[in-house]
C-alpha cells in the first residue's frame, strides 16, 4: 500500500470515530443564594447604661442645730413615724437654766433704762431752759442710748437661748420609715451631727451619676427605662432633676423619677438607667450590618443592591458615616426598601443573577 493511501485511510479512521464521539454537555449556571435585609431609613438611635441608686422620693438626715447630752430616743431602725411625733430630746436642764439667767439679765437691763429715761426726761426739760450745757447733756443722752443698747442685747440673748430650748427636740418633718439610726440616750451629740435619716414610703426615684461626655444629652422630663436587677424590674422613669456642678469623677447628678410603684423595690438598690438617644441631631441613616461593606480601592465602599426585575444583585457605592453597635450608617446611596446582601460580599460581582434565601436578615 502506497504511503499517500495509509495516510489516507488514517485520516479517515481518524474523522470516523471524531464523528462518534459526543459533544460534551453545557455546565447549568450555578445561581447563588444570598442572604438579605430590606434597609429603611430612620433615627440612628443609640443607647447608654449607667448604674445608679435607688431612694426615697423624699428622705431627709435629721440633726440638732445646738449640741447637748441626748436624753431620750424614741424610735428604733425601720420605724414607720408620722409627722410632729417626737423623736430625740436633749436634756433640757441646760437650756432652762440659760433662760432664766438671760429673763434676768433682761429684767435688770429693762430696770437700769427706766432710771435712765426717768433722768434723761429730767435733764432734757432743764437743757432746753438753758440751766445745763450741752456737753453735760450731751453725756446724759450717751449714758441713756447706751442703756437702751443694753436692753436689746439682752432681749436677743434671751430669743436665741429659748430658741436653743426649742431646738432641742427634734420632731419628724413628715410622716416615713427610720432608714438610719445612730444615736442613743446619754450621748454627747454636736451640732449638725445627723441622728437618723427619715424617708418617705411608696414615691422612689433613681440617682443616676451621669458622665460628663454624655451630660448634654439629657433633658428634664426625659423617659428613661430602669431596671433594678435585684427586683427583676424594668420600669418607666422620668429625668426631674439635672446637676449643675460635676461631682465625683466628673459626674453630674441626675434624679429619675419611677413612674410605677412596686412593693419588691427597696431603698439602696441597684438601677440601671438606660438612656435612648439620638447621635446626629435628628439626621436619618440607613443601619446594615458590616458583612454587608465591600471595601474597594481608594477608601470607597460599595453594597450590592438586589434588582427584583433581573433577580441580579447591582453594585452601589455608598457613604459612611459612622458605627452603632456593630452597625453601619449609610447617608447615601441607598434607597428606602432596598434589599442588600448581607453575607459573601466578596463572591459576589456587579450584575450576577442570584435568589434570596427564605429567612431574611432583619436589623435591630
Amino acid at each position: 500500500m502506497l504511503i499517500w493511501q495509509k495516510a489516507l485511510i488514517l485520516a479517515a479512521a481518524s474523522l470516523a470515530v471524531a464523528a462518534c464521539e459526543k459533544e460534551p454537555e453545557a455546565k447549568p449556571e450555578v445561581v447563588r443564594a444570598i442572604k438579605h435585609l430590606t434597609v429603611q431609613k430612620d433615627l440612628t438611635l443609640q443607647q447608654r447604661r449607667i448604674s445608679g441608686v435607688i431612694k426615697a422620693a423624699e428622705s431627709s438626715g435629721l440633726s440638732f442645730e445646738i449640741g447637748g447630752t441626748v436624753q431620750t430616743v424614741n424610735f428604733d431602725l425601720g420605724d414607720q413615724v408620722s409627722a410632729g411625733d417626737l423623736l430625740v430630746e436633749l436634756d433640757v436642764q441646760p437650756f432652762q437654766l440659760r433662760v432664766k439667767a438671760a429673763r434676768g439679765e433682761l429684767s435688770q437691763a429693762e430696770a437700769v433704762l427706766r432710771e435712765r429715761t426717768s433722768y434723761f426726761e429730767a435733764q432734757k426739760k432743764l437743757y432746753r431752759d438753758g440751766w445745763i450745757a450741752k456737753t453735760r447733756f450731751d453725756r446724759v443722752v450717751s449714758t441713756y442710748e447706751s442703756a437702751q443698747s443694753v436692753v436689746e442685747t439682752a432681749r436677743a440673748n434671751l430669743d436665741i437661748v429659748s430658741r436653743d430650748l426649742r431646738k432641742a427636740r427634734i420632731v419628724a418633718p413628715f410622716g416615713g420609715r427610720v432608714a438610719t439610726k445612730s444615736v442613743d440616750p446619754f450621748v454627747e451629740v454636736t451640732p449638725g451631727q445627723v441622728l437618723l435619716t427619715l424617708e418617705t414610703e411608696g414615691a422612689l426615684e433613681a440617682d443616676i451619676p451621669m458622665p460628663e461626655t454624655l451630660i448634654d444629652i439629657v433633658n428634664l422630663a426625659d423617659e428613661v427605662q430602669v431596671e433594678v436587677p435585684a427586683a427583676a424590674l424594668t420600669l418607666a422613669a422620668l429625668v426631674t432633676e439635672i446637676g449643675s456642678r460635676a461631682q465625683a469623677a466628673n459626674s453630674f447628678p441626675v434624679t429619675l423619677a419611677l413612674v410605677q410603684e412596686d412593693p419588691a423595690l427597696r431603698p439602696g438598690m441597684t438601677a440601671d438607667a438606660i438612656f435612648t438617644f439620638d447621635r446626629h441631631s435628628g439626621e436619618p441613616a440607613f443601619l446594615v450590618p458590616l458583612s454587608a461593606l465591600l471595601s474597594e480601592a481608594g477608601d470607597r465602599v460599595s453594597i450590592f443592591v438586589y434588582d427584583t426585575e433581573s433577580s441580579t444583585v447591582q453594585k452601589a457605592p455608598v457613604d459612611i458615616r459612622d458605627m452603632v453597635e456593630n452597625l453601619i450608617e449609610i447617608t447615601e446611596g441607598l434607597e428606602d426598601g432596598d434589599i442588600i446582601a448581607t453575607a459573601g460580599v466578596e463572591y459576589l460581582e456587579d450584575g450576577q443573577k442570584v435568589t434570596l434565601l427564605d429567612a431574611p436578615l432583619g436589623a435591630k
